[in-house]
């Protein structure tokens, strides 16, 4: 067994002097050190070890963001939309980080005078219903590099939507893929 001299806590006087005996089934990190910095490795070995040391890649999502609202009295287009939408990213290699969230449906009521007549109560009255969807994916960086396609996938299937659904998709891009798309 080795020994090596206690670290200095507390009381220094009293623990200064004391040997405390390692055990030795674990390595000294110390002598790890020495031990690797002996021996010379070349480039493939090196990189053999960073690959055997890696389950996989770390990956780089981009998060897209799709908000749908549709002011059509049937309230069955947005859901068809959202739903047509969800299937059309999870076959793109997208994955749905947030499901369909409902947001609070919007109702805007006014009031049109029929004619120039004198008594108030002679008005129309109008609604509209805004009905929202929100869902968000994300999508691997690295599969975007690979196919070009994928990278504005979001805004293509966005594309093919019927113009009776309002949609918006915002796209938040980790900092590192945003500097080669800014110089």
């Amino acid at each position: 067994d080795s020994t090596v001299p206690m670290q200095r806590t507390g009381n220094i006087s009293s623990d200064a002097n004391r040997v405390v005996k390692r055990d030795s089934r674990k390595p000294n990190p110390e002598q790890k050190l020495k031990s690797n910095s002996a021996q010379p490795q070349d480039e493939d070995e090196f990189v053999e070890e960073l690959v055997a040391g890696r389950k996989e890649r770390v990956p780089l999502y981009r998060t897209y963001r799709y908000r749908m609202h549709s002011a059509d009295t049937r309230s069955w287009l947005v859901n068809e939309m959202v739903r047509r939408t969800m299937s059309a990213v999870i076959r793109s290699g997208g994955v749905i980080t947030k499901g369909e969230r409902r947001l609070k449906t919007r109702s805007r009521v006014w009031c049109v005078n029929r004619s120039p007549f004198v008594h108030g109560k002679h008005k129309d009255h109008f609604w509209m219903r805004t009905r929202r969807i929100l869902f968000s994916y994300k999508q691997d960086a690295y599969d975007a590099l690979e196919e070009p396609n994928l990278r504005k996938s979001a805004f293509k299937i966005a594309e093919k939507l019927p113009g009776i659904v309002a949609t918006r998709v915002t796209e938040k891009t980790p900092g590192v893929l945003a500097l080669p798309e800014m110089y």
